[in-house]
């Protein structure tokens, strides 16, 4: 933390050594990033790119930013991505390890007490995720009060902070929306989660005020629009009230009835654009990946193309869903290059064995859980399946890290190659996340493109192959 505070003082005298010759309003934003993954640390005000800046010889950074707009920013050091709270003459910075991202940020500076309360809100939230999970199997009323400790000592909290700082009223909205909208959330998926934890066919009945806080959320709050809880809230309350009506929870979920119905709440309910577009694209997407009957996806495209005023979404939505039909069960892969230990290019279809069905799943260095537990699963699953080739796909760009990663790790003895280009390769093969992986048949035709290493059913889909 010296070191941080170091340049803290250097950012102070450089401000009131030029004090008469540069403007009272820029802000400093700043830092030190141990272990850096990048030499680039990216700044964006919602999704609008602000700066960049590259890492020092001794890790640090800093920004001079002039005339912001105050509010909530986010800052990208890929591949993770954090919050941050700016506001005009703030001096925000901040340390953190990337082998600890979030639970290692910590900040200083004028500007510090909101973006370390935002943070330790966030790590609250992820902390309590088991706890809330074992409540989903309680009644109603006791599930409710429960959360509602749980709120009140995080408000205990934000009241403290508010009465002891004066923050502007852009800070403590956000900072207080870190709390209501994650407590939020959770009320909309409890039906859900406890009919599952119950195991039981049908919903439990709710007392009449179990959903009183939707008389004052405001769904259309601009500052909030690229605020995850806030997001994430929105999503589960479209989801309750499109289902109301139907009976079959998880069929309905997939249905081109139901998802249809969501776009058009959506588009009837929400006036800000930023907010509007990115609900109707997260349906959007949730849907195309699902449903992938072509019929079903041109209905569901005409009312979003009808809802959507984002001409850019409206491009990736499109592309999505040709990319989701040329995957389709019994095509061949697209043409995606890969590249080899010896840094040789080579297309995906030309590393399968001849004679052989094979697996492609995917790993990256900087999700180590992952990577782990994935090459655990893999060596597993050849003991199981030895007739069946499995190769490994890696997503960073970095060569020579990955080659030493390999050895390291013991990986050699594998089939491993890396992408040469993620983004490309990422969208001709539709990866919402790393979990994806792809079956080909022993001519390279695609079985399943959406399959899932830990479903239960993937071991089904290889004892088939045989």
């Amino acid at each position: 933390m010296k070191q941080i505070y170091v340049l803290f003082i250097l950012i102070a005298v450089t401000a009131c050594k030029d004090s008469d010759s540069l403007p009272k309003s820029y802000t400093y934003f700043g830092g030190e990033i141990v272990n850096p993954n990048d030499d680039y640390v990216f700044l964006y005000k919602d999704d609008q790119f602000i700066d960049s800046v590259k890492l020092d010889k001794d890790n640090r950074f800093l920004m001079k930013l002039e005339s912001i707009e105050d509010g909530l920013y986010n800052f990208r050091h890929k591949p993770e991505f954090q919050y941050v709270v700016l506001e005009e003459t703030d001096s925000v910075l901040l340390r953190l390890n990337t082998l600890d991202f979030d639970e290692s940020l910590v900040f200083s500076g004028n500007g510090d007490i909101k973006n370390n309360f935002l943070i330790d809100m966030y790590l609250v939230n992820e902390d309590e995720e088991e706890i809330i999970y074992d409540y989903y199997g309680l009644e109603p009323e006791t599930f409710s009060r429960h959360l509602d400790s749980l709120r009140d000592m995080k408000l205990e909290q934000y009241n403290s902070m508010i009465d002891n700082n004066q923050l502007s009223p852009i800070a403590a909205k956000l900072t207080k929306a870190a709390i209501d909208f994650t407590y939020y959330t959770k009320k909309e998926i409890y039906p859900y989660s406890h009919k599952r934890k119950k195991k039981v066919d049908c919903f439990v009945e709710l007392p009449d005020d179990f959903y009183d806080y939707r008389n004052s959320v405001n769904m259309n709050d601009p500052d909030l629009a690229h605020f995850r809880p806030y997001f994430y809230y929105l999503v589960m309350h479209f989801n309750n009230i499109a289902y109301e009506g139907f009976n079959e929870e998880i069929s309905v979920r997939h249905s081109l009835d139901y998802n249809h119905r969501k776009l058009v709440l959506i588009d009837s309910m929400i006036k800000v654009d930023d907010i509007k577009n990115n609900l109707l694209r997260h349906t959007a997407m949730e849907f195309l990946l699902v449903d992938q009957d072509k019929q079903d996806n041109e209905q569901f495209l005409i009312q979003f193309f009808k809802s959507s005023t984002n001409t850019a979404y409206d491009h990736e939505i499109n592309s999505l869903y040709h990319n989701v039909q040329n995957i389709q069960k019994g095509k061949k892969l697209p043409n995606v290059t890969l590249v080899n230990m010896d840094g040789d290019t080579l297309g995906i279809n030309s590393i399968g064995a001849k004679g052989k069905s094979t697996v492609y799943y995917f790993w990256s260095m900087n999700h180590l859980k992952h990577m782990k537990s994935v090459t655990a699963k893999v060596k597993k699953l050849q003991k199981q399946y030895p007739e069946i080739n499995f190769v490994g796909i890696n997503i960073d760009y970095d060569h020579e890290k990955w080659k030493n990663n390999l050895t390291n790790r013991a990986l050699l003895g594998q089939k491993q190659f890396r992408c040469s280009d993620f983004e490309k390769m990422s969208k001709k093969l539709v990866m919402p996340n790393l979990n994806k992986t792809i079956i080909v048949d022993q001519k390279g035709k695609i079985v399943n493109a959406f399959a899932n290493l830990y479903e239960v059913s993937f071991e089904k889909s290889l004892a088939q192959l045989q």
